[in-house]
């Protein structure tokens, strides 16, 4: 999972250098003015390369000096909620999905979910492991 949350990251940056997936526009001084719009925008791509890069360090952290092993639970539920809010403060409309969210606030609660099943799993392969 560390190596999947420095190429999310990353590909993140290369979203805002694209101008895609921009935040809503704005009048502080956070607001970047891309070329394709009128007004700034908020740089919703580099808060989230800053997150997954920030994840990135303490994924390392905990699989490096605490032997974690559940890392991947920890970036799916993380990134989950991290993405679920983020999309709250979106520009660039991706429609409607099921009950008034939009497509990528569905595909954080799969994720979401995805994480505590993957946590309960593996926590039950180490439990029974540790009994043999």
């Amino acid at each position: 999972p560390c190596s999947i949350l420095i190429g999310h990251g990353f590909g993140r940056i290369g979203c805002f250098f694209a101008g895609c997936c921009y935040g809503r526009e704005t009048d502080s001084i956070l607001g970047i003015k891309f070329p394709n719009l009128p007004n700034p925008v908020l740089p919703t791509q580099l808060y989230e390369a800053a997150f997954l890069f920030i994840m990135f360090g303490v994924c390392s952290y905990l699989v490096m000096k605490k032997d974690f092993k559940h890392n991947l639970s920890l970036y799916l539920i993380s990134y989950g909620i991290f993405r679920f809010l983020l999309e709250f403060i979106r520009g660039d409309d991706r429609g409607q999905f099921i009950a008034g969210i939009t497509p990528s606030q569905f595909w954080s609660i799969v994720m979401m979910v995805a994480g505590i099943l993957v946590f309960f799993i593996l926590k039950g392969k180490t439990n029974k492991a540790a009994l043999k």
